[in-house]
Parts: C-alpha cells; structure tokens; sequence
C-alpha cells in the first residue's frame, strides 16, 4: 500500500447508517490524519441529493460497508464521477460485496477487522490519488480470482440448480434434454476441482455460487437432488 507523491485531499465525507461509528470515523480521520469532515451522511444517496452545486468535489468519501452496496452502486458511481476518491471499509461484508466494490472501480478497500493503523494507511493512500487493498482485502481477492472458467450454459446451470431447482426442471429451464443438463453439472463440478475447490453436494456448489458472486447471501438448497 504506497501513495503517490501526489498532494493529499483533506476533504472527508463520511457515510454510515450508524452515528456512533461516524463519530468514531470522524475523531480518527481529523485526529489522525488532519482530514476536514465536511459532511456526514447514512447513505451515499444522501450524500448525492444534498450535495449543493458549486461543492468541492476533491474529497475522500469514507463508506462503510455491510451487505447492502448494490443498492447504493449508481450514487456510487455519480460520487465518483464527481471527483470523490472513495474508501469502502467493510463491515462483515460477505467476498461477493468485495468483488462488486472493485469492479465499481472503488480506490481502497479495507476490513473493519484490520487495526486502526491498516485503515489510516489506506485512506492515506488514497487521499494521495493511490489505489490501496488491505492484507485482508488481498486475500479476499485473491480467493474470488481461484475460480473456474465455466461456459454460459454450464453458468446458467450452476445458479438455477443451486437455487434449489432439480436437474430435470433445470433442463426444463435451459430447453436441453436431461442427461446433457446432467453433463453442464458433470463439467461444471470438475471445472471446481481443478481449481482446488471441490464440489461434490449441492450444498457445496450452492455455497460456491454465492461466494463467487453468482447468488445473493442466503440459504443453501432445501433439496440436495
């Protein structure tokens, strides 16, 4: 995690639902780093609708994140295209919530189970114009890149069958006979452990498809068929 040699931004919008933990992220970001706070919000909506024309848009947006960033991702994005540099700490969210940070193009991404001393070298690197990942993030990155190169059907498949569905009413679904639907899961699974991750049950695959992004958090399967 290096910064550039860059001037560092001083501005900080700081979004989380709770108040306590704002007031925690304000006392570290002014106390530690010297930043300004210039606005506190719950959701990065509301940082977009109160956002007054003329706003000096070079400010790190400081957002902590738990489960529910899909629905913030196009006030996201209009933050970004206004010059804000954003800092996703992440609060227990699940791997699928740290890969969609990334691809929405989020400058640093660090967990909230890191020390004090990880999430300041973060901001600081990008607040310098950097793009920082923590140790954790890191490594949680490097897990969602562990993983097979399924075709579109053989995609198609894993989501419907580990949704619960039966391989007859997944073939059904993808308009193939049963015993080629029984084929994409053949292939589908040995993709799996060929990369080191098998996936012998349902359960299993239904678990790999929600850690992979492919399904929302959420229960396993009630039927192992």
């Amino acid at each position: 995690m290096t910064a550039s040699a860059g001037a560092a931004l001083r501005r900080v919008t700081i979004v989380d639902p709770s108040s306590a933990r704002r007031a925690h992220a304000r006392e570290l970001l002014a106390g530690r780093l010297g930043m300004r706070v210039v606005a506190e919000a719950a959701t990065v909506g509301e940082v977009v609708a109160r956002r007054p024309a003329g706003t000096h848009p070079s400010q790190v947006l400081f957002l902590v994140v738990t489960d529910r960033v899909e629905t913030d991702l196009s006030a996201l994005a209009a933050c970004r295209r206004a010059g804000m540099r954003v800092v996703a700490l992440t609060a227990d969210a699940p791997d699928h919530v740290v890969r969609t940070l990334m691809d929405a193009g989020v400058e640093g991404i660090v967990s909230s189970r890191e020390s004090e001393g990880v999430v300041l070298a973060v901001v600081d690197a990008v607040r310098r114009g950097a793009r920082a990942w923590s140790p954790r993030t890191r490594a949680t990155l490097d897990a969602l890149a562990v993983r097979p190169a399924l075709s579109v059907q053989e995609s198609r498949l894993m989501v419907l069958y580990a949704s619960g569905l039966t391989i007859s009413e997944v073939a059904d679904r993808l308009g193939v006979r049963g015993d080629t639907a029984r084929k994409y899961l053949n292939r589908v699974k040995a993709k799996y452990a060929a990369v080191g991750r098998p996936v012998r049950t349902k359960t299993e695959l239904s678990q790999a498809a929600r850690d992979d992004g492919l399904l929302p958090p959420g229960p396993p399967p009630a039927r192992d068929l």
